[in-house]
């Protein structure tokens, strides 16, 4: 794709094959580790997402800090809650579905209850990966190596690539200001910088009649106005972008704010 090869190094270099090393034994296999928990999309004031403990019921509503298709975390409140291994039942909003869960409490401290659904609705983890789509969209993005990146007098650059056409190239000066950005979601992109004005507009290609699409081999950007809900796209996607710095992010939501 023309769009991201922009990024990269164009000089090629072929380094020469190495020999093939002998083998060496093999260690005993380790017992096979618990699979990782699904990663927890963290959740905003943007976010209409609320849940209302019914037992026990003293809680009441309780703030959602993050939450995945197989369980959710909770911002600790005054109140008697459950041991870990003890279960909560409530009512989870998301938008206008309102579905009743039961999850088991697994971890707990002053900042987070951690929590894993045993009890959930038919379709209920299909509507949360349709509504959170574009957080999810996020977390499968990944650093691309500095060192394929082309140089660029004005700053350091990082990029960070993902499925659905989602990518987030920036450059950052030597005193941390963030130079210039470019994000991709979806068919769209924005761009903008240390002055603070922004550019969207839609990815297309030759065949595109004008359509946004996710892929192509001639890439080029159309540029138009800036929308809200353009800009509301582009916060949920960079809150749950992993390794991104919390000052880089923080630089690029206050761009992607209007005030």
């Amino acid at each position: 794709m023309e769009f991201l090869k922009r990024w990269f190094r164009r000089e090629k270099t072929e380094a020469p094959e190495a020999p093939m090393a002998a083998k060496a034994p093999q260690a005993p296999k380790a017992p096979t580790a618990l699979p990782a928990r699904p990663p927890r999309i963290r959740m905003l004031p943007l976010h209409a997402v609320s849940f209302r403990v019914t037992d026990p019921a003293a809680l009441g509503e309780v703030s959602v800090a993050n939450i995945s298709a197989e369980g959710i975390g909770l911002v600790p409140k005054p109140g008697s809650w459950p041991a870990p291994g003890g279960i909560l039942a409530g009512e989870l909003r998301i938008g206008e579905g309102l579905s009743e869960v039961k999850a088991e409490v697994r971890h707990a401290n002053e900042r987070l209850v951690g929590c894993r659904f045993v009890q959930i609705p038919e379709g209920f983890r299909d509507r949360v990966l349709q509504a959170f789509f574009t957080e999810l969209s996020a977390l499968r993005m990944v650093r691309v190596n500095p060192e394929v990146l082309q140089r660029v007098d004005d700053g350091v650059p990082s990029l960070f690539v993902g499925d659905n056409g989602c990518e987030l190239y920036l450059v950052e000066g030597p005193d941390g200001v963030l130079v210039r950005f470019t994000i991709s979601f979806f068919g769209n992109v924005l761009e903008g910088g240390a002055d603070g004005k922004l550019q969207g507009g839609q990815l297309q290609d030759e065949d595109s009649d004008g359509e946004p699409r996710y892929k192509g081999s001639a890439m080029h950007v159309a540029t138009g106005p800036v929308s809200e809900d353009l800009l509301l796209t582009a916060r949920k996607l960079l809150s749950n972008v992993e390794g991104l710095s919390p000052a880089t992010r923080e630089k690029l939501n206050a761009l992607l704010t209007r005030s």
